[in-house]
């Protein structure tokens, strides 16, 4: 029977797991005794060393096979007996030079170990400069020139770890930039990548369809690995030596060597230049297909191998780039199918049927890439149109919808410029800009007399013809001419299907730094992005109506008094919680049912009207002007106090009285009596407030009128009043 290990005593196993530590502990107190000074005991100083050196080794090999976890101490132990040892070494010398040891190993230690274990390690060796200099073996101006010397280098060594990794993460971006752009060349060539596709961003949420370079891989896998399995199957049943497709890319004037099946070792893999040999021949469209057998010695025939490599008979075929075309010639061509081996008989009929047919087969399977690839495309295109279309819809505001059709409009499309414009009379205003300038362009008023965008919206129709821009014409106004955008849209936003007679509700203005960007198909999706924009302006407008309509008088322009209520309770509140001031003003239009006698109601609703209007103009953003009710208002004055709101109150009585309304030929004035309470002194709750301002007000009608009274001038108690104070 086999004998179990006999369990390790608890004292034994404490040892084993503080012994390295023990080591750095000891080592550090002989530093600041002195053990390792040159005048000290030459043998004490060799022990003590080599037993520190024997420790640091075996825990070096510990770490190596892993087996330090276990131990407590173990992450951090033995980078402070490093450091100790280094220090112990730099000590004993006597070298000044060898300082540099230590401090070079704390640099390396904290840029390349974690926050757990560099720690333990730097205040190790700190500790240990600083015993050193309270044992009088180190000076004061030594102490901190090593303290300095610690801290730059481990600022060096960091700063050289990040430089060293973003020298490996910049080699990895190019390796990777490399390999799109090789994946890109070859989507290209087979036609299974699109320009505008790869410029349509990624979208989280849309990470199926993306239609990027990787986006293109799937089309291009299935025809990479279709064509490579025919070329095999080829070579193998035709006893070939070489069987290749070498496909032509205009763009760049190169053949691109895409499948290849050989027995050789000597193919080389391009780009070749297409003017040379049977390949030319073929692509320059003179012929169909090409054999020549034997192939004499030396004559350079195929470009995939070296000139003089031995080629006993060849047969090469041209790939159409569109298959059902009874004739290659007329279906152009895309490629050339070459096969060769090295008997020099000629390649009978049924052979060369099986690599015509081959050849139409890889056509074939290329163009089922192309559809693949654009049904991908327009998959991937329509899932993110419907999602920014639901993200459109789901706008109320007008402020909203500008802001979601900008969005939709960079999510489909690489523009640097996006500016939603809004129609009110004959001004056009820039709602919302994205892009290029937006700051500038925010809020830009203009007529529809300037710029392409006012000419798109004055005759209903896109600008620039063929979304080319030159930077000749203004966009807006006349100093926008921004010549760096090379291609340009101004789409006019007219509700669907809409009469001549419908008004434009603004403008969608779209420009790209890149050249010739908008195509008909692409307009066509930014004129269905403008139609759906159109539509939520105008719901935008109409919800905005009704919300004032919810929250002001329809004849003043005013709040109403349900929100003058609402309005007073937060003032108050915000006031009372900073310790701030607020007042509150009631006025009254005097002697308004005699004007209502005497001129009429349309005479009356006039006059409110002008009279609100001078109001909301004194007021500031941050107050609230209300119809109190009848002919009576109230403004609520936030961080106001009572010499500031009477100094309003004047001048909106002396505006008011300066108005002269016309009836029958004859000039009529109207005035107006005010009231003043201010918070806190005069009221802390809402009625308290009001009560006391509509005080101040009937004192001011009882004074005569044309007035204003704060509740600080009400020395004598007047009865109190109804809220609506009597004219």
């Amino acid at each position: 029977m086999r004998r179990r290990p006999a369990a390790v005593p608890p004292l034994l196993q404490r040892a084993d797991e503080a012994y390295v530590m023990a080591t750095a502990v000891v080592g550090g107190l002989a530093c600041i005794l002195g053990a390792f000074e040159p005048t000290a005991v030459w043998w004490l100083r060799w022990v003590l060393l080599w037993l520190m050196v024997g420790v640091a080794a075996a825990d070096a090999r510990n770490r190596a096979s892993g087996r330090i976890d276990h131990r407590a101490l173990g992450p951090y132990e033995g980078p402070v007996l490093w450091l100790v040892l280094a220090l112990a070494i730099a000590r004993s010398s006597g070298i000044p030079e060898l300082e540099a040891l230590p401090v070079g190993l704390a640099g390396f230690l904290f840029a390349t170990t974690p926050s757990k274990v560099r720690t333990p390690a730097l205040a190790a060796v700190l500790l240990l400069e600083v015993g050193l200099a309270a044992a009088g073996r180190l000076s004061g101006g030594l102490f901190m020139v090593h303290f300095a010397l610690y801290g730059l280098s481990c600022f060096a060594f960091s700063r050289l770890g990040s430089y060293q990794r973003w020298m490996v993460e910049r080699a990895q971006a190019k390796a990777r930039a490399a390999a799109d752009a090789e994946t890109r060349t070859r989507a290209e060539d087979f036609g299974v990548h699109t320009r505008q596709a790869e410029a349509l961003p990624r979208m989280p949420s849309l990470e199926e369809h993306n239609t990027g370079p990787a986006g293109s891989r799937q089309a291009l896998d299935f025809v990479e690995q279709s064509i490579t399995l025919q070329l095999e199957l080829l070579r193998t049943s035709l006893e070939l030596n070489t069987a290749v497709v070498l496909w032509h890319n205009r763009d760049l004037a190169e053949l691109h060597l895409r499948g290849v099946s050989t027995v050789r070792d000597d193919v080389r893999q391009g780009p070749f230049a297409p003017g040379v040999g049977i390949p030319a021949t073929i692509l320059r469209e003179e012929v169909r297909e090409m054999q020549v057998a034997p192939v004499r010695a030396g004559l350079a025939m195929l470009p995939y191998y070296s000139e003089g490599a031995p080629v006993g008979g060849l047969f090469a075929v041209a790939i159409p780039h569109r298959v059902g075309a009874t004739d290659a010639l007329d279906a152009g061509v895309d490629g050339v199918l070459c096969v060769d081996r090295e008997r020099t008989e000629r390649f009978t009929d049924a052979e060369r049927t099986v690599v015509r047919q081959t050849a139409r087969k890889i056509a074939m399977d290329v163009a089922c890439g192309r559809v693949l690839k654009q049904s991908e495309h327009d998959r991937a295109t329509m899932s993110r149109f419907v999602v920014v279309l639901r993200e459109l819809n789901a706008q109320l505001g007008l402020e909203g919808v500008a802001r979601a059709a900008s969005k939709a409009v960079k999510t489909l499309f690489s523009v640097d410029l996006v500016a939603v414009s809004e129609l009110e009379g004959d001004i056009l205003r820039i709602v919302h800009a994205d892009g290029i300038n937006a700051d500038r362009f925010q809020g830009l008023q203009f007529t529809r007399d300037e710029g392409l965008t006012g000419q798109a919206v004055s005759k209903r129709v896109v600008l620039p013809h063929g979304g080319e821009y030159r930077g000749v014409q203004p966009i807006f106004t006349a100093s926008d001419r921004l010549g760096d955008l090379h291609s340009l849209l101004v789409i006019p936003l007219c509700p669907p299907d809409s009469d001549p007679d419908v008004p434009v509700v603004g403008a969608l203005t779209v420009g790209s730094r890149e050249a010739n960007l908008f195509s008909p198909q692409q307009q066509k999706v930014l004129e269905l992005i403008a139609t759906t924009l159109a539509t939520k302006l105008d719901l935008a407008r109409s919800h905005e109506k009704l919300r004032d309509l919810a929250t002001h008088d329809g004849l003043t322009s005013l709040a109403l008094r349900r929100v003058f209520d609402e309005r007073i309770e937060s003032m108050l509140q915000r006031a009372e919680r900073t310790e701030g001031r607020m007042a509150l003003m009631l006025m009254d239009i005097d002697h308004f049912k005699r004007l209502n006698d005497n001129y009429g109601h349309t005479f009356g609703d006039e006059v409110l009207r002008q009279v609100s209007a001078v109001i909301g103009r004194a007021v500031r953003k941050v107050d609230l002007a209300a119809r109190y009710g009848g002919e009576e208002f109230a403004v609520l004055l936030e961080d106001a106090n009572e010499e500031g709101a009477v100094q309003l109150a004047e001048r909106i009585r002396r505006d008011v009285e300066a108005l002269v309304f016309d009836f029958d030929g004859r000039p009529v004035n109207v005035t107006l009596s005010l009231g003043i309470a201010a918070f806190p002194r005069d009221g802390g709750m809402p009625k308290e407030l009001t009560d006391n301002a509509d005080k101040a007000l009937y004192k001011a009608k009882q004074d005569g009128r044309n007035r204003t009274i704060s509740f600080s001038q009400v020395v004598v108690e007047v009865p109190t009043t109804p809220a609506l104070s009597t004219p």
